[in-house]
């Protein structure tokens, strides 16, 4: 009998995590209010995402989280998966060259996902003939994205560890013997 294959287990929890993130993002509002900018949870999970998966998980989560984010704002729907999408993808193509188990690398990867995905969906935006409301404020919500987004990428690759360690099945460590040796004792 094969043995049994979880590769499912973290596809699941990345997008039960997407979904996660899009929720607090719009339900707290403590964040907001006291630091005077939204909570950015998407970038860091598409950093992760393109560290640790394929292209076709990249797009999934881009695609599940740009529509999830947009049916919840005043975003046209859809407008936020190409940002999405095109940072997974640049941090995919870039992941070799990058101490992907260094927090520190991580923290610059995320630092500079974070505020290039509001880049790109206000650029979408202006391209689209919408007039997002920009300001001098939205510097500093711009520099907030940045350091949250830095900060929480080696977060979420401990938590989703974590996750692993919790539901992937631990590899068992080597026997010295067979088990199906027979083990012959003599008194000679």
């Amino acid at each position: 009998m094969g043995t049994l294959s979880l590769n499912w287990v973290n596809p699941v929890a990345v997008l039960g995590l997407t979904f996660l993130a899009v929720f607090l993002e719009c339900n707290v509002r403590s964040f907001r209010l006291l630091a005077g900018a939204q909570l950015d949870l998407l970038a860091p999970i598409m950093v992760y995402v393109a560290m640790t998966e394929g292209i076709f998980m990249v797009s999934l989560t881009s695609a599940v989280g740009g529509v999830l984010i947009d049916s919840l704002s005043g975003n046209p729907l859809g407008i936020s998966v190409l940002p999405l999408l095109t940072t997974g993808l640049v941090v995919h193509h870039l992941r070799d060259l990058a101490l992907q188990d260094e927090w520190v690398s991580r923290c610059i990867a995320g630092a500079c996902a974070g505020p290039a995905i509001p880049l790109m969906t206000v650029l979408s935006l202006l391209g689209a003939g919408r007039h997002p409301h920009l300001g001098w404020w939205s510097l500093w919500q711009w520099l907030v994205v940045t350091v949250t987004s830095g900060l929480m990428v080696p977060i979420l690759f401990g938590i989703m560890e974590k996750v692993k360690q919790a539901l992937n099945y631990q590899p068992q460590p080597a026997l010295a013997f067979r088990p199906d040796r027979e083990i012959k004792r003599s008194r000679n």
